[in-house]
């Protein structure tokens, strides 16, 4: 989830803006001055900031300047007092995104960031214009050139073995193919044999997209009380949970993926879910746990295993193993089948190597991972993933 940083030297209001986004889902940190909040942004580096005018060390916009040195691509909001309405519109021409006037209601401050956030995943997946290049007349060959075309065909076969040899030694690329959607805060991966599902907490919807060349989107489905952060499919139907609720949702396979049943989450932060044919498994991001459930009145847990990373986001199996990944390390484990899903291996996939990852499912062939951050799915061959033992 995105991460706010507020700063303001009033305790009570920050404990108000943090009940508010916190209640939305977001994490939040505070800070009650400009030293202070400088530190913070070093350490954690925020989604947004929101930023008094007025503090007691330095002022909002001062801090403003301070905080697009470090990182400039970081979405400011300033929140100003009576009378200072004309200084936050100067802040803006500076580099804030955005202002809020106290008194606020919660409906503005949500909407605000959800306006800011919405912008900078839309600025980090602008297309990069294609450079022209100017292709010059070839020129006529000399004479002497005529005594290279063998020397030349003999490089080209050279270097048609040596891509052979590559072949056979290294047979498949482990480099993902790579989709964009049309969407922010692509979330959790779900495969059903033919298509696959992505939810955005953000938009609170679940998407279902062909495995096309151009992924493209094949149904939409919105829940205006639902934040999904984990799918699965199986059993004839569609699970998802959702944090907000503390709860795990099935839904028929209709027209509108109408809830038939709700369950208690056994962990605060469900955050990923699988259906091995048998039974149902969760993770629960905040409690570092793997859950096995029972198909029952409660969805009773069977099982509860240590999860490897601090905060797990996502869970499936190719019937070989199982596989989790975590957010916080961008590592994806492989276990054993067995009763303490004993880690075969590690890997950080090509793709995380920079950007967060935030999902993950797979299937027999492929294995596919999300960052919200990018608003990209990829997907990689299952056969070529490296693992480190």
């Amino acid at each position: 989830m995105p991460t706010i940083l507020t700063v303001d030297d009033e305790p009570g209001m920050l404990l108000v803006i943090s009940r508010i986004l916190e209640s939305a889902g977001y994490t939040v940190h505070t800070a009650e001055n400009a030293q202070m909040g400088l530190e913070i942004v070093r350490k954690i580096h925020p989604d947004v900031v929101l930023l008094d005018i007025r503090l007691p060390d330095m002022d909002g916009p001062e801090l403003l300047k301070e905080i697009k040195k470090i990182y400039p691509e970081i979405p400011i909001v300033m929140c100003s007092g009576f009378g200072d309405v004309e200084t936050a519109v100067q802040t803006v021409k500076q580099g804030a995104s955005d202002y809020i006037s106290k008194p606020f209601k919660n409906e503005e401050v949500l909407k605000v960031v959800k306006n800011v956030l919405t912008q900078q995943i839309a600025e980090r997946v602008k297309p990069v214009p294609v450079r022209e290049e100017i292709v010059l007349p070839a020129r006529k060959p000399v004479g002497w050139s005529k005594l290279l075309i063998p020397a030349g065909l003999g490089l080209v076969l050279i270097g048609v073995i040596v891509f052979v040899i590559l072949k056979i030694v290294f047979p498949k690329s482990s480099t993902p193919s790579v989709f964009s959607v049309p969407y922010s805060h692509p979330t959790a991966l779900t495969f059903d044999g033919e298509n696959l599902w992505v939810s955005s907490w953000f938009t609170q919807t679940i998407y279902k997209h062909k495995l096309d060349n151009s992924f493209t989107v094949g149904g939409s489905y919105y829940f205006p009380t639902l934040h999904p952060t984990g799918l699965s499919w199986g059993d004839n139907c569609l699970w998802t949970c959702d944090p907000w609720t503390r709860k795990i949702y099935r839904h028929n396979l209709d027209t509108t993926l109408s809830i038939v049943d709700s369950y208690d989450s056994p962990g605060t932060n469900p955050s990923g879910l699988y259906w091995d044919g048998i039974n149902l498994w969760s993770v629960d991001a905040t409690e570092d746990r793997i859950y096995k459930h029972k198909l029952d009145e409660r969805l009773s847990v069977i099982t509860v295993y240590d999860s490897p990373g601090p905060s797990p986001i996502g869970i499936f199996s190719d019937g070989k193993g199982l596989w989790t990944a975590d957010s916080e390390t961008n590592k994806i484990y492989k276990h054993e089948l067995d009763n303490k899903l004993t880690i075969v291996g590690f890997s950080t996939p090509e793709a995380h190597q920079q950007t967060k990852l935030t999902g993950m499912t797979g299937g027999s062939k492929y294995l596919w991972t999300v960052s919200e951050d990018t608003g990209k799915i990829y997907q990689y061959n299952i056969k070529t993933m490296k693992f480190t033992h």
